[in-house]
């Protein structure tokens, strides 16, 4: 009987750790946790929401606005929408979109610094508050994400590059 429960509850546990994900939610096809408080999600039709943490599938709530890309830091919210255009609001949702001068097809946010790259792979950034100071830098990435520390990149033949966040 011991055995038993014990080859049953190491089964259960090894069925865990074989697929340690869990479905959260459907048609979302660009998704951010850099604040510990919140998640932020785009889906169909730039479709934006939040999930206060712990997050599961009913704390989901559509936000207003149209975005393709979100990215958090500990304070805000970036995006940028099918037409490239930049926005920002307070991560907890407490205020509206602010329109940012430029034109951006991704965009990552950081401690200090907001990085992005436009339709021809030109990499700017943005001390924060960024208000649309947009400085370009050398190289071309496609995509753009950033952190505390460094900023991470991948240009269109699929290479990764990294540089200082403060670059």
């Amino acid at each position: 009987d011991e055995y038993k429960k014990l080859t049953e509850n190491e089964l259960n546990e090894n069925a865990k750790n074989a697929n340690p994900w869990k479905k959260i939610k459907n048609n979302v096809n660009s998704i951010t946790s850099a604040n510990k408080d919140y998640i932020w999600a785009t889906g169909s039709n730039d479709n934006i929401y939040k999930c206060d943490q712990p997050c599961d599938d009913e704390k989901w709530k559509r936000v207003g606005g149209g975005l393709k890309q979100v990215s958090t830091d500990d304070t805000e919210v970036w995006g940028v929408n099918s037409s490239d255009y930049i926005y920002k609001k307070n991560v907890d949702n407490s205020n509206g979109w602010t329109n940012i001068g430029g034109r951006l097809k991704n965009v990552s946010a950081s401690g200090s610094k907001i990085w992005g790259v436009n339709n021809n792979d030109q990499i700017y950034n943005c001390s924060k508050p960024c208000n649309g100071g947009w400085v370009n830098k050398s190289g071309r990435l496609s995509q753009v994400s950033a952190d505390n520390e460094y900023v991470w990149g991948v240009n269109s033949n699929n290479n990764i590059y990294r540089t200082d966040v403060y670059g």
